[in-house]
């Protein structure tokens, strides 16, 4: 069941006010689409593989069009509680642009992911991996094991995550040196409740903290902002 507003759509009445704080956010922004246009070419034209360059031109052009015809969307996803709007999977380029048209800032947190985790098996392991989640210094310490930036690595570690148990590469057996009982009860967990409820269970977390904690509060306080996953964009 949704709700339809002229072209403008939420699903569900109990989403109704993140669609009001949507058409809020989106009422004090201006939506260059030329100049989007021009930055989505640009991005494009810097991916080697075509299959990837036709997924993401038909992704964007998509998203693009929604934000043209004013075409917004607020709602609550069913599996993780993550809040789903035209901006949570924009790509980073096109979010870029629109942030320094309008002045909008973004806070994100830091090593997130891992962090959440580190405080869900805290009491359940006694490797060095919950400290160094919690302190911010997990993608750093197995870079330099790694020898790799901080981006790949970053990217690295979220594919063992979200992966099944039985993945594995040399990432994941460098992950199994420093963190032997945490990647023993990640695989663990994996093999007993699905591979894939890790991540859930690490987003539907996500959410309680970034939706019901830190996005419902500034609404509450009459600040106009929207989140993408883990982090709040404002003027």
């Amino acid at each position: 069941v949704f709700i339809k507003v002229k072209n403008k759509h939420f699903y569900r009445p109990n989403d109704a006010n993140y669609f009001k704080e949507l058409m809020k956010f989106c009422d004090s922004i201006e939506i260059d689409s030329e100049q989007l246009i021009k930055v989505a070419r640009e991005e494009l034209i810097k991916e080697e593989d075509p299959t990837k360059r036709t997924n993401k031109r038909t992704a964007w052009v998509r998203s693009m069009h929604k934000l043209d015809q004013k075409t917004f969307y607020a709602k609550r996803n069913n599996t993780n509680n993550r809040l789903d709007t035209n901006f949570t999977n924009l790509p980073k380029a096109l979010m870029n642009e629109i942030k320094a048209k309008n002045g909008l800032l973004e806070i994100d947190a830091v090593n997130s992911q891992p962090a959440i985790l580190a405080n869900l098996i805290k009491e359940k392991v006694n490797d060095d991996y919950v400290q160094d989640a919690i302190n911010g210094q997990l993608y750093e310490k197995v870079s330099k094991e790694m020898n790799w930036t901080r981006d790949k690595t970053k990217h690295g570690i979220m594919v063992i995550f979200f992966s099944p148990e039985i993945y594995s590469n040399k990432l994941k057996k460098v992950l199994l040196e420093l963190y032997p009982e945490t990647m023993k009860y990640i695989d663990n967990y994996k093999s007993q409740n699905g591979y894939n409820q890790l991540a859930i269970l690490m987003q539907k977390k996500e959410s309680e903290l970034y939706i019901d904690g830190v996005l419902d509060k500034l609404y509450s306080l009459g600040i106009t902002a929207i989140s993408k996953h883990d982090s709040i964009i404002f003027h």
